[in-house]
């Protein structure tokens, strides 16, 4: 059984954070949606941009209290052209470096064979008040992989999908 599934359905609760919102969604029962073998060690995935809109910065805040509250997990991230800020920052947080995997790979066909594998898809927005009205890619790219879904509310439609699923 994966960690996520010891937590609330509809949160998480990270005392150093705000509530953070999880998003499931149950695939078709066709084979190509299945999960792969599940472990005992929580993969996360974090795909696309990791600056301008993007935070972050709040991702690896994240990840450190994960950290401390578990050591079974990893994450690995597909982007392609950030590997610089993210060494950069990801320097500043020692215990987590074994931890995460930067991948400089992003094939926009195959994101959603690709997400299936993984636990749980993570990312934060930057609430500006342009994202009050917009709704990421990120979210419909993990959702449509079946893939639950850790991010912030008051971002486009997040609040009105977590109200209805």
């Amino acid at each position: 059984m994966s960690l996520y599934k010891s937590y609330s359905p509809k949160t998480l609760w990270l005392s150093t954070l705000k509530l953070v919102h999880t998003f499931f969604h149950t695939p078709p029962k066709l084979p190509i949606a299945e999960k792969k073998t599940k472990s005992n060690v929580l993969r996360l995935a974090y795909i696309g941009s990791l600056t301008n809109s993007y935070d972050f910065l709040t991702t690896t805040k994240f990840l450190k209290r994960l950290n401390e509250l578990t050591k079974k997990w990893n994450m690995t991230i597909f982007n392609i052209g950030e590997e610089d800020y993210f060494t950069n920052l990801i320097s500043n947080y020692p215990e987590l470096k074994s931890k995460i995997i930067y991948t400089n790979f992003l094939n926009k066909n195959k994101i959603s064979f690709i997400l299936k594998n993984f636990d749980v898809g993570l990312y934060f927005i930057h609430p500006t008040f342009s994202k009050t009205a917009s709704c990421p890619t990120k979210l419909g790219e993990f959702l449509a992989s079946g893939t639950p879904v850790i991010t912030n509310p008051k971002i486009g439609d997040i609040n009105n999908i977590i109200k209805n699923n």
